[in-house]
């Protein structure tokens, strides 16, 4: 059994969970809907970013990288992490496109869910900035 006074000594690592519930909505609204082209596809595939950027806060860069204090130092960090994870030639994909169309898609969908992303947790990612960046 663990002493209540012996979490104190170590640094205590706040996850931060994406909350689907808040930006799927959003996605939908910005994305989604009859009138705009690939509305389904660009759906499916945020919920895959989404995903991704889960995946990000839980390796929680922002620890281990000296750069990564500020908002834009996020964006581009996240926006890397995405695109190295992505695979635009995956038939497999219920968002596939032609490599010219999902291109243009995909960085349309990843540059607002990074930016929305980014915004929206900002205050939690610096509350575990390591202490000489939070100042």
């Amino acid at each position: 059994m663990l002493w209540p006074y012996g979490l104190l000594a170590e640094r205590i690592s706040m996850k931060i969970k994406i909350n689907r519930d808040y930006f799927m909505p959003k996605i939908k609204e910005r994305f989604g809907g009859e009138r705009r082209a690939y509305h389904d596809q660009s759906v499916d595939f945020a919920d895959d970013v989404l995903e991704m950027c889960q995946e990000w806060m839980d390796e929680e860069p922002w620890n281990d990288d000296l750069e990564l204090d500020t908002r834009r130092e996020m964006r581009i960090n996240l926006t890397r992490h995405i695109k190295k994870k992505v695979d635009f030639t995956d038939h497999t994909k219920s968002y596939f496109l032609p490599t010219f169309v999902w291109v243009y898609l995909a960085q349309a969908v990843i540059g607002w869910i990074v930016k929305q992303i980014i915004e929206y947790y900002w205050t939690d990612i610096r509350a575990e900035l390591p202490k000489n960046k939070n100042s």
